[in-house]
């Protein structure tokens, strides 16, 4: 008999543990991000178009917490960007989900031209992350100083990718932090300060945290009704960094170049996320304590 109360003591303990493990790993509720809204966004051949305003923006900050109100419904003048999104198709970046393409101005210094470049990303449960990107070749005339020249290259975020998102879903107060480099190299012919040609790297490293800080109601420019939305704040500081053979060069050729070696700018930066199926609608841009642009889907 004794034998039998102890077994059955046990049982009910073992069904006890087991109900309190269920409960601790319930499902968990309230605004979130999903992977699944930003897929179905992101997907290769689409043209998503967004405008930025810069005007009358310097001081605007979103408010944190739940419950919020956002409305930028009345900002105006916004310039349209498109963002063209491929096929990842690059052997560099397996894991891709899709790349972007566009034109940006990229140089050395005070010297850039336009290029068109690729930036690779990847949407999962680990979250929306920046992979890297590649550049096409080319060449920058430093006149009576130097010329760089880049290859085409493709490079990586090291030793993490740059996150977007915390892991996804993302709810209240999930966050995730980072320190992700992506460094591009090339080769400098400067005849006046080397005897030959040396290789050189520009390198930035971002550094920071990603969090949901908010939820709400988003009302934006041109919007038919407002949105509900889920808030998530990237707060990272950026490092430029400008290597020759992987040492920091003369400050006084530097300064012929118009580089500051470890210029550091501190960026906030307000993302909105549909809490349905709307994927990312925007976001608010700060450096340095200074909102450079809102920019918002269309």
């Amino acid at each position: 008999m004794r034998i039998t109360l102890t077994l059955a003591a046990a049982l009910a303990l073992l069904a006890s543990c087991s109900k309190n493990n269920n409960d601790e790993t319930s499902a968990r509720t309230g605004p979130n991000v999903t992977a699944a809204s930003l897929s179905q966004q992101f997907t290769t051949g689409s043209s998503l178009v967004y405008a930025r305003y810069t005007s009358n923006v310097a001081a605007i900050v979103p408010a944190t917490g739940a419950g919020q109100t956002w409305n930028f419904s009345s900002l105006s003048g916004g310039i349209n960007d498109t963002m063209r999104l491929v096929a990842a198709g690059n052997s560099t970046f397996p894991s891709a989900t899709y790349a972007r393409e566009q034109v940006v101005d990229f140089g050395v210094g005070g010297n850039t031209q336009p290029i068109s470049i690729r930036t690779f990303y990847e949407v999962s449960a680990n979250g929306w992350t920046e992979l890297g990107r590649s550049l096409p070749a080319v060449t920058f005339n430093i006149p009576a100083t130097a010329t760089i020249a880049f290859n085409a290259q493709s490079n990586v975020y090291t030793p993490n990718r740059l996150p977007l998102t915390p892991p996804l879903p993302a709810y209240d107060g999930d966050s995730v932090t980072f320190t992700s480099a992506l460094q591009e190299s090339g080769t400098v012919t400067a005849p006046t300060f080397l005897p030959f040609p040396a290789p050189v790297s520009m390198k930035n490293t971002y550094t920071g945290s990603v969090k949901v800080v908010g939820s709400g109601s988003l009302q934006y420019p041109g919007s038919a009704a407002a949105v509900n939305a889920v808030l998530i704040r990237r707060t990272y500081t950026r490092t430029a960094n400008f290597l020759l053979n992987n040492t920091t060069p003369d400050p006084a050729l530097l300064g012929m170049l118009g580089i500051v070696d470890g210029q550091q700018t501190a960026v906030v930066a307000y993302d909105f996320y549909g809490q349905g199926t709307e994927g990312y609608l925007g976001s608010i841009y700060r450096e340095n304590g200074t909102t450079l642009y809102a920019y918002f889907r269309k």
